[in-house]
C-alpha cells in the first residue's frame, strides 16, 4: 500500500531513510553519516514537514510487516514553483514488483492534485536502472546536468514530465 507518511512515523522515515542512503549512496545528495548524526528533533521537523505540508510530501510503500520504500517532492523556488521528485528508494527484495513505479505515481498525483503543469528530477548518472523506472513513468532526459554534490565528477541527469 503506498501511502503519505505520518507524522508520528518520525522512528520508521528515520530508520528506512537511512537504510537508503546506507544501500544506494550513489543515488543521494545526503550521506548517510550526515544524517546519521542529525539531531531527534530535526528528524521530528522533517517528518512533520513531509506528513503534513503542502509544499513538500514523503510516500511510502507499507507491505504492512514493514516499510519496503519511499518516494517525495516538494516545490521548486528554483523552478517557478514546480515540483521536484526527491528521495525515490526501493528495498532491494522490493525492486522489479512495482513498488517504484507505483511510489512515483503516488507523487505525480500529489503534483496533478496541486494543478501543477510538470514534475522534475535528477537522477545520477550512470544509474540507469532508476532511469529506465524514470522513463517507464513518463519522464524525458531535459538535457541539463548538474555536478552530484558530493561528487563533483559525477553528474546527476534531469528528467522531466508534463502532467496533461
Amino acid at each position: 500500500m503506498i501511502r503519505r507518511l505520518r507524522e508520528h512515523e518520525v522512528d520508521a522515515w528515520r530508520d528506512l531513510r537511512l537504510s537508503a542512503l546506507e544501500e544506494s549512496p550513489y543515488a543521494f545528495s545526503t550521506t548517510h553519516a550526515e544524517a546519521a548524526a542529525w539531531t531527534p528533533d530535526r528528524w521530528l521537523e522533517r517528518t512533520r514537514t513531509l506528513a503534513g505540508g503542502t509544499a513538500s510530501v514523503m510516500f511510502v510503500a507499507d507491505s504492512g510487516v514493514g516499510w519496503e520504500g519511499c518516494a517525495g517532492a516538494f516545490l521548486d523556488d528554483d523552478d517557478e514553483g514546480r515540483p521536484q521528485l526527491i528521495s525515490m528508494w526501493v528495498a532491494p527484495p522490493a525492486r522489479r514488483h512495482g513498488v517504484g513505479i507505483e511510489l512515483v505515481d503516488a507523487v505525480i498525483g500529489w503534483a496533478r492534485d496541486g494543478n501543477l503543469e510538470s514534475i522534475r528530477l535528477f537522477v545520477t548518472d550512470g544509474n540507469t536502472a532508476a532511469q529506465r523506472l524514470y522513463e517507464k513513468c513518463g519522464f524525458v532526459v531535459t538535457g541539463r546536468t548538474l555536478p552530484l554534490p558530493r561528487t563533483p565528477p559525477v553528474n546527476e541527469l534531469e528528467m522531466r514530465r508534463h502532467l496533461p
